[in-house]
């Protein structure tokens, strides 16, 4: 964590399960300087999976960074700030030998949220998901065999997601995650506009 120019007076860190929610041990009263970077270990707080909600009365920039293990080499994920959903977003370029796990979060409602997975070959495949405000839900998706995938998820309530690839090579793991960010759905028309500029030389007398 880090607080940008100001130290906030107003900081706390939970994490929420389907068991709970609480505070990571070391997170109690915690209130990064301005200046400095606070690291705080979830080892144990999210041993068994969860959501990290940090909350601020100033602007912070915060990051989690994770170790994949597995036999042989291992790798490190790392997860941005990941923003309010409602809506489309989506994952591009997911490899068809990797394992791909979509971790979805919601707060205050509880709901359903549209996976679409479309490959380069034109294959489309469509589910539905439930979410709620007890924890985090996470489903393994579905990869067509020989075609790189993009994952599209369409969300009537606000959510956090992100996307985790992980690819078993000869030496270990490449494992890589993607915070899902709100795209587009319209554009607005650009508007013409006239800009006059007058330059007065140096030979001009008047």
């Amino acid at each position: 964590f880090m607080a940008r120019r100001e130290t906030p007076t107003q900081f706390t860190v939970v994490v929420r399960t389907p068991e709970g929610v609480f505070t990571p041990s070391g997170a109690e009263g915690l209130a990064p300087n301005a200046d400095s970077v606070v690291s705080l270990p979830m080892d144990d707080a999210l041993g068994d999976g969860g959501v990290l909600e940090i909350t601020s009365d100033v602007g912070v920039v915060a990051s989690v960074i994770a170790r994949v293990r597995t036999s042989g080499l291992s790798d490190f994920i790392a997860f941005g700030s990941s923003p309010s959903i409602k809506g489309v977003a989506l994952a591009t370029g997911l490899r068809p030998d990797s394992q791909v796990t979509l971790s979805l979060a919601a707060w205050d409602a509880i709901g359903e949220v549209e996976l679409i997975t479309i490959s380069t070959d034109g294959t489309q495949a469509s589910s539905r998901i439930a979410v709620s405000d007890a924890g985090m839900t996470q489903t393994q998706v579905a990869l067509n065999v020989g075609a790189l995938t993009t994952v599209l998820i369409k969300s009537p309530l606000a959510i956090s997601a992100s996307v985790t690839s992980q690819v078993q090579g000869t030496q270990g793991i490449v494992a890589t995650t993607q915070t899902l960010n709100a795209r587009p759905t319209s554009v607005s028309a650009p508007t013409a506009r006239l800009v006059v500029g007058i330059e007065q030389r140096a030979s001009d007398t008047k």
